[in-house]
Order: C-alpha cells, then sequence, then structure tokens
C-alpha cells in the first residue's frame, strides 16, 4: 500500500500511527564549538547504546531495531513512515536523525600498524542499494588522550570497487566519549557497502576507538536553545523507514556544553 491522497494521510495518523518519546543527556561535553557528537552513548530514552563489537570479533557488527540503544520501532504492517518529529534541545544546533546499520569498536588509538576488520560481512538486508548515500563515521566510546595525525579508512564502494581510501585529515586530539568524526570518501564515490581495514599516521596517547556506517533520515535545524520545533508530514516528506532500522541521532552543537535533546516522533503505517 501507499499513501496517495490526503484522506490516506489522514487515515495513517489517525489508525495506523506509532508514536515514541525520546530524552537523551549527553553522555560528555563536546570537544568543541561544531563537533560532531553522537546520541548513541547518551542516556536516557531510549536507553543508552553500547559499545559495538570490536573490529577482530569477527561477528554481529551490523545493527537493527533490536540492539540495544535504537528507537522503539516496529515494523510496518505494510510501509512506515516517517510523518512528525517534534523536538527541543539546551543548546542550539542541528539534530540529525540516522539509520545505524554497521559498526565496530576497540580500534587500538596507540598504534599505527594497519588494523584490518575481521569478517566485516555486508551492510544489513534492508539496505538495497549496496550502500548509496551511506556514511562512514568514527565514534568514541571510550575517552582518548592527546593525538595527532591523519586517518585512512580501506572500503568497498557501491559498485563493488574495492580497495577505495577514505580519510579524516586531522583525528579528534582528547576525544569526548561520543565524538562522531565524518570520514570523507574517496572522490566520486557515493557510498559504502564495507569497511575493509583503518590507519593512523599518529597515535593517541591512550584509548580506542569505533566505525559506524550510518544512512541519513532527517536533519532538523535548532537555531535558538530551549524551543522546540516542529516537523510535519511536508517537512519530513514522509521518508519510509525500512523493516528493523536502527533509528539513533548526532548532534552538531553551537555551544561547547553539555546538552539534553527531547521531543516524539510519529510513524504512519500505510
Amino acid at each position: 500500500m501507499s499513501i496517495n491522497s490526503v484522506d490516506d494521510l489522514i487515515s495513517g495518523l489517525t489508525n495506523s500511527s506509532q508514536h515514541a518519546d525520546y530524552l537523551k543527556v549527553a553522555p560528555a561535553v563536546p570537544n568543541a564549538i561544531g563537533a560532531f557528537v553522537s546520541g548513541w552513548m547518551a542516556t536516557g530514552n531510549p536507553a543508552a547504546g553500547v559499545a559495538s563489537p570490536a573490529f577482530f570479533s569477527g561477528s554481529d557488527y551490523t545493527c537493527n531495531s533490536g540492539t540495544v540503544g535504537a528507537f522503539s520501532i516496529r515494523d510496518g504492517s505494510f510501509q512506515n513512515f516517517l510523518a512528525k518529529v517534534t523536538t527541543s534541545c539546551t543548546q542550539a544546533g542541528t539534530l540529525v536523525f540516522a539509520d545505524r546499520l554497521w559498526s565496530c569498536s576497540t580500534i587500538s588509538g596507540t598504534i599505527q600498524t594497519t588494523m584490518t576488520i575481521n569478517n566485516p560481512g555486508s551492510l544489513p538486508s534492508r539496505v538495497t542499494d549496496n550502500g548509496i548515500g551511506c556514511e562512514l563515521w568514527i565514534e568514541h566510546f571510550v575517552a582518548t588522550g592527546v593525538a595527532t595525525g591523519t586517518l585512512t579508512a580501506t572500503y568497498v564502494n557501491p559498485v563493488g570497487q574495492t580497495g577505495r581510501t577514505g580519510t579524516l585529515a586531522t583525528v579528534q586530539s582528547a576525544a569526548a566519549i561520543g565524538r562522531f568524526q565524518n570520514v570523507q570518501l574517496q572522490s566520486g564515490d557515493n557510498g559504502i557497502s564495507q569497511l575493509t581495514s583503518i590507519i593512523k599516521t599518529n597515535t593517541w596517547t591512550s584509548g580506542t576507538f569505533g566505525a559506524t556506517i550510518i544512512k541519513r533520515v532527517l536533519e532538523i535545524p535548532l537555531p535558538i536553545a530551549n524551543t522546540g520545533d516542529v516537523f510535519d508530514w511536508a517537512e519530513t516528506a514522509l521518508k519510509q523507514l525500512p523493516d528493523n532500522v536502527c533509528l539513533m541521532f548526532f548532534f552538531l552543537p553551537s555551544v561547547a556544553a553539555s546538552y539534553t535533546v527531547f521531543g516524539s516522533i510519529d510513524i504512519i503505517d500505510k
């Protein structure tokens, strides 16, 4: 089925919707203004997520609706559409909702040898386009020490080309828990289907880090702290949410201070 008219939309909101509230408190103070922060390990509702499997574990890297930390969203009888999002935050910034697809952890920050992902596998089956539009991020599940240098990730792109390289020109020194840095993919690539290895040119003085593949769902600008906003069905563009979606968010703060973000989402099953 699908939404073909205003009547379909009204019927979906009235009879076939899910409603989920959320409230998350940042696990640490962001490193700086404009430093992205993952909400994965933030406490609240949904519950704080846990660190992903170690990169050498060889299994369980993919994420789904049952992964601890994901928004509680049940699969639709027909098709889930994101119909409304309300949100408020104690500081200004940009809130980004995303489908968390794949993640690993325990990549050493203190050595410079290439760390090959053991049996990285494929993206979850809900990804039907081989990773087009998917992004690679470095995610800190624990705080790390002082660092300099660059980072290079080797990956497979959506058309199956291996040995592609993505770069992080400057790693975050003394990264706080939740620090989220986007790895720029090789020129001409429009996504990532598999991460194969990571190497740094220099080291953190302590700690480990993780790597996470996501696909964006919705971005909400919050230009004023402590005020709310509502994105209705027209502004969400009735974004389709696939079965088993692992919905999470990350935040781009305007102030290097702890934050709390809260609101709700409404979903049409039509």
